[in-house]
């Protein structure tokens, strides 16, 4: 990204920030499943005593 902005790509330098916004986004969902697997009695119990 440094380096596009450095040569004055704009448009690339946008479309890895965009890039590394959905990677992020994606992990990010992908670790909230993965904690609702792994932890499923941990959310059951905190639903319990709302």
């Amino acid at each position: 990204i440094v380096q596009f902005q450095r040569s004055y790509a704009i448009p690339a330098m946008w479309s890895g920030i965009l890039l590394l916004g959905c990677l992020g986004a994606a992990l990010a969902a992908v670790f909230a499943v993965f904690d609702r697997a792994v932890l499923h009695w941990y959310h059951r119990q905190r639903t319990e005593e709302a």
